[in-house]
């Protein structure tokens, strides 16, 4: 017992117990009284927020234009998949090319659907006079930007669909159809979607 601290009471209490004969079992119920039990495990605390990439491992669009290596591959063949782009023609991107009014409104409107952005089937008629020669969607389109508010043309009269959209033009589309989605509920990340083919498993736990 050489060992032993002498200033520790509770180890001499205990060396005078074993000591004692017969009293090996009170001194190790002794020592499970004194020394404290280990604390229980805490539950385990998320640290960070689960995320989901909605175009991760996107399959290939296969427009002859968009070679793997090409830098944009992966945006090109995520939109593709959702559907808010067809190309500009069978097997055809054309990735050089600046985007017309027209198509843009076209790319927004199905962005919205694809988010859940609730839309009319039948928007009211926007006044525009320069979009009657355009396609039956083309013009569903534009009609359902300038109802969303998203779009309220050149002009009272006219929405330019032939002309390229500016830069500055782009950016407050994609503000104001931002503002009609809804916001996370955890208030993690500010807006977030479920694309339409993924479908929720009910078995699984909410992680919020």
């Amino acid at each position: 017992m050489r060992g032993l601290l002498p200033t520790s009471r509770f180890w001499r209490a205990f060396v005078g117990m074993v000591r004692r004969k017969g009293a090996v079992l009170p001194a190790l119920l002794f020592i499970a009284v004194m020394v404290p039990a280990p604390a229980a495990a805490a539950e385990p605390q998320a640290d960070y927020t689960a995320v989901f990439d909605a175009c991760s491992g996107m399959p290939s669009a296969g427009f002859a234009d968009v070679p793997d290596r090409h830098p944009n591959a992966e945006d090109i063949d995520c939109i593709s998949y959702y559907g808010i782009t067809k190309g500009t023609s069978a097997g055809r991107f054309s990735p050089s090319m600046s985007v017309s009014r027209e198509h843009m409104a076209l790319f927004l409107t199905r962005l919205a659907r694809l988010v859940g952005i609730e839309t009319v089937s039948n928007p009211v008629d926007p006044g525009f006079t320069d979009i009657s020669n355009l396609s039956e969607e083309s013009r569903t389109a534009i009609a359902l930007l300038a109802d969303l508010g998203i779009t309220r043309g050149t002009s009272s009269t006219t929405f330019s669909p032939a002309a390229y959209v500016r830069r500055g033009h782009m950016a407050l589309f994609i503000q104001r159809l931002m503002n009609k989605m809804d916001p996370m509920a955890d208030g993690g990340v500010r807006y977030g979607f479920t694309p339409i083919d993924v479908t929720e498993n009910s078995d699984a736990p909410s992680i919020g």
